[in-house]
């Protein structure tokens, strides 16, 4: 029993620890433990975050009502009860007497003077009154968020049901743009399960152009054996999951997709962001750092105080906001079988962990309670290369210290383990968790890239051990002033971390950032240089955990060897498109199922991302390109004797079913997300399914995903030839087979040009990234010519 207690009282005095209140000793004589009192600062800063989260508490829970107007409906209450006679309704009414008797019952209510018990009934009722406003508000506007026929009106129409409908949602909407950017999450709806029947019938249209009749009879077989047999009791489970979760499959999708994975992070999951094509604003990077990482805390804070403003599809339909809350302070931490999200809360995590000449150096963003601004930033980071400079001439280059980076970059099991044995305790313990406990990882690395291509390649890569796989966000600066961001996956999907490095790039479109020299100007009035603050992270590696670091910097070393990245700007863009009346995304998608055709001499499965943000927890869908009409239409257009007119026909049947297809995973009418959750579902109910099986092993041989581009209002490229001149690339991602695949990320980039990252396996004879741009380039231009007067 004395050693139970001993034991207990020493988990109670750990816990105490890591709150920050207790301190705890032991020594041969005993066991003690030391009250201490946390800091008035760390005090302050616990205040004034519990306070944020109660005011946002009461926010959401009258929204869309604000806080005034609550107080105001209160007020009227109580004025009206208190100034009504005893026989009128507000006293003797229904309602009036259910309250009252219902108070009546509470201990000690009839004691309290009359003019007391009145005041508190009026200001329950006026309370009750508000959250039945929320209550209906968002019961009516998920009911009509439900509806999604909207998006299925053709370009240019307005039926009198959709303009109805947009201006009830409007209404209801109105206050989203001053509302909390979590404020309308409650009012999304879930994404709903589609039929059986429906998702059988858009996978076997999907394969068709991609098997001969016998392997279609084979399938149809399969098909009819799952309908009839464990389909419907797959369904029924998956329907019951659907009626409690926010969202049926995100959680599967985040936890099997992403956090069971065990192949590299490095090429395989995450991707980059790259900087402006042609705007250089200055060559210092720590004056770059200062600008960008200043834009990426304003908003981290607009998170944190909830003040990011809700994305609106037409300025009228909400998306869900729910994968910003992990963009800072996220890291995903390896596990032997899964890994494991760790996220901090606002306030947690304060520091950055800076990468210079293979030092890591943990670096606050805050002094003294505030944000550090753009001018101060540089500064630290200035103060940052001078002190990691002297370090290294004084003790000399870290070696394999430098580059522990690596085991981010490797077999997520083996990282694990590594990480278990030699990082778990200890010095390395300890600077592992400043870095993980970091609100995002920057990479000072001594590359200039040139051009586009150089770019893509170093953010996607980097040299392998130079980079911090795990982070949420990485951010690379480079000697010639380049910036760029690679993510980690898991946490969410591009368009989300996309929208932040818009903003921190275009916030001062409009404003002179850097003077002649090239370094940040300091903001009037609040000029002071803070004292530099950064830490050297030390390391202690055994002889085994260098070795561990070596051999994954080799792994890494010839995961990059086997990838070929090649960007390429063609030189014109939508606008072109507009004029053969047709979607300029599903255009591109036509040209780029005809240049694989004439890569590799057939067509084959293709992966296109959509969202499906319009749902609560919504992540993505896939729409598969590829169908019978896309066959028919390359094959028209691989034959000379067709006449153009019937090419062009082709196109546009090809085209309108590629739209169609996109707008059903929108509206959450996919397949392969449904297919991916039956599938989860038997798996764990121990039921075999032939069909899913085979249905969840297709391979993509091409997968693609258009980026986002203008997703906030600080510029405008399309008017403002400046800023067009501002233009980041987009980003991209590694190839996810090992045949003869492709990885195509490609953006529209205003009015005038569309870039292409492509990526492919360099130890695949039969794909060339290189060759493949070739292809889409022609097949764009062929594809246009169709629509000449010369042609028509």
């Amino acid at each position: 029993m004395a050693e139970a207690r001993s034991i207990a009282m020493v988990n109670m005095g750990l816990a105490a620890r890591r709150s920050g209140a207790v301190e705890l000793f032991t020594s041969d004589q005993g066991l003690t433990i030391k009250i201490t009192i946390p800091k008035p600062k760390m005090m302050a800063r616990s205040l004034k975050r519990k306070y944020h989260v109660m005011r946002n508490t009461l926010l959401y829970s009258f929204f869309p009502l604000g806080i005034l107007s609550v107080i105001a409906v209160v007020a009227l209450f109580i004025a009206v009860v208190l100034g009504s006679d005893r026989s009128s309704w507000w006293r003797s009414g229904r309602p009036a007497t259910i309250i009252w008797y219902a108070a009546c019952a509470m201990p000690g209510f009839e004691l309290l003077p009359l003019t007391v018990q009145l005041v508190g009934l009026a200001t329950t009722a006026g309370l009750a009154s508000c959250l039945a406003v929320m209550v209906v508000q968002r019961y009516v506007l998920r009911m009509l968020l439900n509806w999604t026929g909207w998006l299925y009106v053709p370009r240019g129409q307005k039926p009198w049901r959709v303009v109805a409908w947009s201006m009830a949602v409007k209404a209801l909407t109105v206050s989203a743009k001053q509302a909390l950017t979590f404020s309308l999450q409650g009012s999304l709806p879930r994404l709903p399960v589609p039929s059986l029947e429906a998702t059988t019938r858009k996978y076997l249209e999907s394969i068709e152009p991609l098997r001969d009749e016998g392997e279609m009879a084979e399938e149809r077989e399969r098909v009819e054996a799952f309908l009839a047999n464990e389909g419907p009791t797959l369904q029924r489970y998956l329907w019951l999951k659907s009626l409690w979760a926010p969202n049926y499959v995100t959680d599967w999708w985040e936890k099997y997709v992403y956090l069971r994975g065990r192949s590299p992070l490095m090429i395989n999951s995450n991707y980059y962001i790259n900087d402006s094509s042609m705007y250089r604003p200055t060559s210092s990077p720590a004056a770059r750092a200062g600008d960008i990482i200043e834009g990426m805390l304003e908003y981290m804070r607009m998170i944190d105080h909830e003040t990011l403003e809700i994305q609106m599809v037409n300025n009228t339909i909400p998306l869900c906001m729910e994968q910003s809350r992990r963009m800072f302070a996220t890291t995903r931490v390896p596990g032997l079988e899964h890994d494991t999200l760790v996220h901090l809360e606002a306030g947690e995590s304060r520091h950055i962990v800076v990468l210079y000449r293979g030092v890591f150096t943990a670096l606050p963003v805050f002094y003294k309670g505030h944000l550090l601004d753009g001018y101060q930033i540089e500064n630290q980071f200035t103060c940052l290369q001078e002190a990691v400079d002297a370090y290294i001439e004084e003790h000399g280059e870290p070696g394999t210290a430098g580059k522990i980076g690596a085991l981010t970059a490797g077999n997520r099991t083996r990282w694990a383990e590594v990480r278990e044995e030699y990082f778990s305790s200890g010095v390395n313990g300890r600077s592992l968790e400043v870095i993980e406990r970091a609100l995002f990882f920057v990479a000072m690395d001594p590359a200039k890239p040139a051009n586009d291509t150089d770019m893509g390649r170093l953010n996607l890569t980097g040299r392998g051990y130079d980079r911090w796989f795990d982070k949420s966000i990485t951010m690379v600066l480079y000697a010639n002033g380049v910036m760029g961001v690679n993510c980690e996956h898991s946490w969410a999907d591009a368009l989300c971390p996309a929208r932040m490095v818009e903003h921190a790039m275009t916030r001062h479109f409009n404003q002179k950032v850097f003077d002649e020299n090239g370094s940040v100007i300091p903001r009037d009035g609040f000029t002071k240089r803070v004292p530099y603050q950064g830490t050297i992270l030390p390391w202690d590696l055994p002889v085994a955990a260098q070795a561990a670091v070596e051999d994954a910097v080799l792994a890494a070393s010839a995961l990059i060897a086997d990838v070929e990245l090649q960007l390429y700007q063609h030189p014109w863009g939508k606008g072109r498109i507009k004029g053969c009346r047709l979607s300029p995304d599903a255009f591109v998608q036509m040209a780029m199922q005809l240049a694989y055709y004439r890569d590799q001499g057939e067509l084959c499965l293709t992966y296109e991302a959509s969202t499906t943000r319009l749902f609560r927890n919504g992540r993505t869908e896939t729409v598969r390109t590829c169908s019978s009409a896309v066959k028919a239409f390359v094959e028209a257009m691989e034959d000379e004797s067709v006449p153009a007119s019937e090419v062009r026909a082709a196109l546009q049947t090809a085209v309108d079913g590629h739209v169609l297809k996109f707008k059903d995973a929108m509206s959450g009418r996919g397949l392969d997300r449904h297919l991916f959750a039956l599938y989860v579902v038997s798996v764990g109910r121990g039921i075999e399914s032939e069909f899913l099986a085979q249905a969840i092993s297709s391979e993509w041989r091409l997968s693609t995903s258009q980026q986002p581009q203008r997703q906030t209002d600080n510029w405008d490229p399309s008017t403002n030839p400046e800023h067009a001149q501002r233009v980041s690339s987009g980003g991209g991602f590694g190839p996810v087979a090992d045949t003869a695949a492709y990885g195509v990320s490609y953006m529209l980039a205003g009015e005038h040009t569309i870039y292409f990252h492509v990526s492919s396996k360099v130890s695949c004879p039969l794909s060339s990234s290189t060759r493949f741009i070739k292809n889409i380039g022609r097949a764009l231009d062929d594809v246009l010519a169709l629509f000449d007067e010369d042609a028509q």
